[in-house]
């Protein structure tokens, strides 16, 4: 078993190599909003590594690829250590499975045999240009997507692509290579473009009679339930079948001026409020919730900077404001950041939290499980730590239905919820003086709960109001 990590750096280069420079391989700030909350690799970046691994410990000297089917169903993310385990080999046949946590993400099955001849000089690849241009992905509805249509001129950047996959360079013809590479491209930035995911792909490398030197893609059927597209790929000796989602794009919170109709002026008006985690989401609802209700706001964010702007700006424009800040809850050395000018919160709201859909059903993750109590526990008794010799006192802290639920691919997560509330309720008892409440919110409508599925998302505005609303009855 080989194992590896994929980092940024990779995903870089494999968008340069290739041209699909989908931010949600290559942007950690714009991909934090995607599905996955995190940069995923690529999955023809996936094959092609398995396929160099194979290569280099395959020991046919000269072997051609005759088809190639490869299934995704899971996304690989970076940073998290991948293991390449060949799991069947026969023949004619090898079988590859690409696991992240234990999970496999990745089943590359592929048939081979031996090459009469050198089969690579048989194939013309003079018309072959070097780097594939940067571009930004399009985004088209699902609408336009049913009659999408296209063809793609073939790029293969040799010295750099042999550096990272010299077997695949050396047993696969240069002409196969660029095939693969426009593969990624149509899907990733044209066909669905910027909220594409792959599902499945089937290649094929047989001599046809195709002239054309482009590589045409053409979508044959749709599922609308799904969003799914089935895209065929042609070219010269080489036909392809890809299976794809369009995937749902990012939720946004409603505009400061509909939240402000249903909060009362001045409701909460004398609080000083920080906000953890306040520049999306939930966080981002309560931020504008609580300025409209007179409160001085102080909203913080990690990443997300431009998230974080736009809230400021659009409280601008409605003659309002609220107060950016950087804050990394797992550094303390950050936690000084809101306490300029001797403004010291009365009222904390706790919505710091990583990817929470980040389960499989089955599997229980260790590293996963650690994620969020890091985020859940340790850092919240560090914060409220910090807080207290300051003066906050009041502490809102959401938790989930989930812990009653128990859904089986939200194990971790929900554990560690459940663990939360325990760790609020020794707070609660170590100090008479803390005042914290949590509230089990309903699956609300945010990034964290987009899917392919039809699923009941509640309205964030009206349960959070709610729970503000309770939390300041219960602590007053």
């Amino acid at each position: 078993m080989i194992r590896r990590k994929f980092n940024m750096n990779d995903g870089l280069f494999f968008a340069e190599c290739s041209g699909d420079y989908n931010p949600i391989h290559i942007d950690p700030i714009v991909s934090r909003r995607f599905m996955f909350g995190e940069p995923i690799v690529h999955g023809l970046h996936m094959v092609l590594w398995a396929l160099d691994v194979w290569f280099d410990k395959n020991e046919l000297a000269n072997v051609k690829i005759d088809t190639l089917n490869v299934t995704f169903p899971k996304a690989v993310v970076l940073e998290k250590t991948v293991t390449y385990k060949l799991v069947k080999e026969e023949e004619d046949l090898a079988v590859i499975e690409i696991a992240q946590n234990d999970v496999v993400c990745s089943k590359i099955k592929l048939k081979f045999s031996e090459a009469k001849g050198n089969f690579s000089k048989t194939l013309n690849t003079g018309f072959l240009k070097g780097v594939a241009p940067k571009e930004i992905p399009k985004e088209l509805s699902f609408e336009k997507l049913k009659t999408t249509q296209g063809a793609l001129d073939q790029y293969l950047d040799e010295s750099s692509f042999s550096q990272v996959f010299p077997n695949v360079f050396k047993h696969v013809p240069k002409y196969h290579i660029a095939n693969l590479l426009s593969a990624t491209r149509v899907i990733g930035m044209y066909c669905p473009g910027l909220n594409s995911l792959i599902s499945s792909l089937e290649f094929t490398f047989d001599e046809n009679d195709i002239k054309e030197e482009r590589q045409k893609y053409n979508v044959t059927k749709f599922d609308d339930r799904f969003k799914m597209l089935f895209i065929d790929l042609v070219a010269k000796n080489f036909s392809g079948k890809v299976r794809t989602f369009m995937r749902p794009t990012p939720v946004d919170q409603l505009n400061y001026q509909d939240v402000a109709k249903h909060v009362k002026q001045d409701e909460f008006k004398g609080h000083n409020v920080l906000i953890v985690g306040g520049s999306r989401g939930l966080g981002e609802i309560t931020t504008k919730i609580l300025v409209a209700g007179g409160a001085s706001v102080c909203f913080t964010y990690n990443r997300g900077i431009v998230d974080a702007e736009k809230i400021e700006n659009e409280l601008i424009l409605n003659n309002t404001s609220a107060k950016k800040l950087k804050l990394d809850v797992l550094n303390p050395e950050t936690y000084d950041s809101f306490l300029e000018n001797d403004w010291v919160p009365t009222h904390c709201y706790y919505f710091a939290t990583p990817f929470i859909f980040s389960g499989v059903k089955g599997v229980f993750s260790e590293s996963l499980f650690k994620e969020f109590n890091t985020v859940y526990i340790t850092a919240f008794i560090r914060l409220v730590s910090f807080l207290k010799e300051k003066g906050t006192k009041n502490y809102f802290y959401p938790s989930t239905v989930a812990i009653d639920e128990m859904p089986d691919n939200m194990v971790e997560y929900t554990i560690s919820k459940h663990s939360a509330q325990k760790m609020c309720e020794v707070l609660r008892k170590s100090d008479d003086s803390l005042k914290i409440k949590m509230y089990k919110f309903p699956r609300m409508e945010t990034d964290q709960t987009v899917s392919f599925l039809p699923v009941k998302n509640h309205n964030p505005l009206e349960y959070t109001l709610s729970f503000i609303r309770s939390f300041n009855s219960e602590i007053s």
